[in-house]
C-alpha cells in the first residue's frame, strides 16, 4: 500500500479509538451523551445488554480491534487486516441490526465507528479487487 493510504488508515484508526472510548466514558457515565447528535440514542444504546459483552463494555473491544488493524497495517500483513476488516465489518453489521430493528434508536457515536470500519474496508478491498495489494516489502 502507498504511504498515504497507510497514514489514512492510521488516521481512521485513531478517530475509532477516540469514539470507542467515548462510548466507553459513556457507558459508565450517568450524564446524558454530550456528543450524541440523535437525542438520546447513544445513551439509549450504551446502556443496553449489548454494550457488553462477557461484562466488558464493546468499546474496549472496538479500541483492541483499531490497534490490532493498525498494527497489521504496520507489519504489512495484509491477511491479518482482510481477517480484521470481515470480522469487523460482521460485528459493526450486527450491531448497526440490533440498534435498528431491535433498539430502535441510532447511536451516532456508534455510527461513526461503524462507518469508519466500513471506510476502512473499501481502503484495502479496492486494491485488493484489482489485484494490487502486495506487503509493503515485495515489488
Amino acid at each position: 500500500m502507498r504511504n498515504k493510504t497507510i497514514l489514512v488508515l492510521y488516521f481512521l484508526s485513531l478517530l475509532g479509538v477516540f469514539f470507542s472510548g467515548i462510548t466507553i466514558y459513556d457507558h459508565y457515565s450517568s450524564d446524558p451523551s454530550a456528543v450524541c447528535i440523535t437525542g438520546s440514542g447513544c445513551d439509549a444504546a450504551n446502556n443496553s445488554k449489548y454494550s457488553e459483552f462477557m461484562g466488558i463494555p464493546v468499546g474496549f473491544f472496538g479500541i483492541l480491534w483499531f490497534i490490532l488493524f493498525s498494527l497489521s497495517i504496520k507489519f504489512s500483513e495484509p491477511e491479518i487486516s482482510i481477517i480484521l476488516l470481515l470480522g469487523g465489518i460482521t460485528v459493526i453489521s450486527y450491531f448497526v441490526f440490533v440498534e435498528l430493528y431491535i433498539l430502535r434508536v441510532i447511536c451516532s457515536t456508534c455510527t461513526f465507528i461503524h462507518a469508519i470500519v466500513y471506510l476502512q474496508a473499501l481502503i484495502v478491498f479496492r486494491p485488493l479487487m484489482s489485484g494490487t495489494l502486495k506487503r509493503n516489502n515485495r515489488k
